[in-house]
């Protein structure tokens, strides 16, 4: 089998879907072997050259998206070279993660080829149209446009029961495959609970045994609802009694960057936190990610516009319980004081939330394992079950082109397949 993931962000840039192109490529890369073959197809970024990782990666002309850095608008039609490389690979089922200028490129690709197309559904893209657009005709619109790109795929898969209502909801009205997200990162043992990684992470930031921990992971945009978490911080200053070795109440990490970044740090100046709050930015080292995740006290993550977040994988991985929103759709499978915490949408309600699970560590070590018992999918479990689609989508598509060719023709389908 060859397989070809397209997308409009990959490394270097660290958000949620290019992760998930990343751990799908290089786990089918595994699985196909040398007899197949596994391949990203995303726009290039200047300065980053691409690691050799068990799969193939073809990068196309690119420039840069100025309202939003460091996307990309991909130009796969003006780069003669790629066009020329990817017409090499034979591909058998291509798969779009965007429904933009990559999603649009692997329709084409697909419908020339007359092979199948997977589309997966990982975003929200009404908040951000009309985040940009500020007009709901124009966005609506926009949407529009988007589900016609879905309508023409061969199959939708999305992360969660939760995130197909959503799909309904912008009017998509096919079939929908759960594919549910996974983690890189190997379960913890309940036992020892902190490796060498979490040690290092106490070390390099000089954390002291007696503070407590939270921290952030994840794009710093506006519609994750950091502004009400940095306002939750403020209230919870004011609650928590500082530790008496340092006076701070509480040691706050956020790990991630975006166009909110320079803003957030302006209210945490505003407010005085700054000996509380520490903004990291971007970091690809795993290892140091795990570590956050072992010495953390709680992950906070009130985000109401992620579909399926990698980081409550990543969290349940390592024991680390959360607090989300209550109602978001991330929350779907999550009950409150067992697999994790729940909170309104209110920052003061955060706040106490946070204090609550801060004083009962009992309740969070046992909230810690009941995440991994219930959350923890590793990404070899979840793209063998992708990879098992794959074969029932080909085989679906050939036997309907088997159907085809019986009366003498072949048209490519223009909708999802049952």
């Amino acid at each position: 089998m060859i397989v070809g993931q397209f997308n409009d962000s990959f490394q270097p840039i660290t958000d949620g879907v290019a992760a998930v192109v990343r751990n799908y490529a290089l786990k089918l890369g595994q699985m196909v072997g040398p007899q197949g073959g596994s391949f990203v197809i995303v726009p290039s970024f200047p300065g980053f050259t691409d690691q050799d990782q068990g799969y193939q990666i073809l990068r196309y002309r690119s420039l840069p998206m100025i309202s939003r850095p460091p996307y990309r608008i991909g130009l796969p039609e003006f780069d003669p070279a790629f066009k020329k490389k990817l017409g090499s690979v034979p591909f058998d089922i291509v798969h779009a993660h965007c429904p933009f200028s990559a999603g649009k490129l692997a329709l084409r690709v697909a419908k020339e080829r007359n092979i199948p197309l997977v589309a997966s559904f990982h975003t929200k893209y009404y908040d951000d149209i009309l985040s940009a657009v500020r007009s709901k005709w124009l966005a609506q619109k926009i949407l529009n446009f988007i589900m016609e790109f879905y309508s023409q795929a061969d199959a939708v898969c999305t992360v969660n029961e939760a995130t197909i209502e959503i799909l309904n909801e912008y009017g998509y009205r096919g079939p929908v495959h759960v594919i549910e997200n996974g983690t890189d990162l190997q379960a913890a043992d309940p036992e020892s609970r902190r490796s060498s990684a979490g040690n290092r992470v106490i070390s390099e930031l000089k954390i002291e045994d007696s503070e407590p921990v939270l921290f952030f992971i994840g794009q710093h945009i506006w519609q994750k609802n950091l502004r009400m978490l940095c306002e939750a911080l403020r209230i919870l200053k004011d609650r928590m009694q500082p530790v008496q070795d340092n006076g701070r109440a509480f040691r706050m990490f956020f790990i991630g960057d975006g166009d909110a970044a320079e803003e957030m740090q302006k209210l945490v100046a505003a407010s005085h936190l700054e000996s509380e709050i520490s903004f990291l930015g971007a970091i690809n080292d795993r290892e140091f990610v795990r570590g956050m995740f072992e010495r953390a006290d709680l992950m906070l993550f009130p985000s109401m516009y992620d579909t399926g977040a990698l980081v409550l994988r990543e969290s349940a991985a390592a024991l680390c319980p959360f607090v989300l929103i209550a109602g978001s759709t991330i929350a779907g499978d999550i009950r409150h004081g067992d697999n994790g915490f729940l909170s309104i949408n209110d920052p003061a309600a955060y706040a106490d939330t946070i204090i609550n699970a801060m004083a009962d560590p009992e309740l969070r070590i046992a909230v810690g394992l009941r995440a991994q018992q219930t959350l923890y999918r590793s990404w070899g479990t979840v793209v063998g079950e992708l990879f098992t689609e794959y074969q029932n989508i080909i085989a679906r598509y050939n036997h309907k082109k088997q159907i085809a060719a019986s009366y003498g023709f072949f048209q490519k389908s223009s909708g999802p397949q049952n």
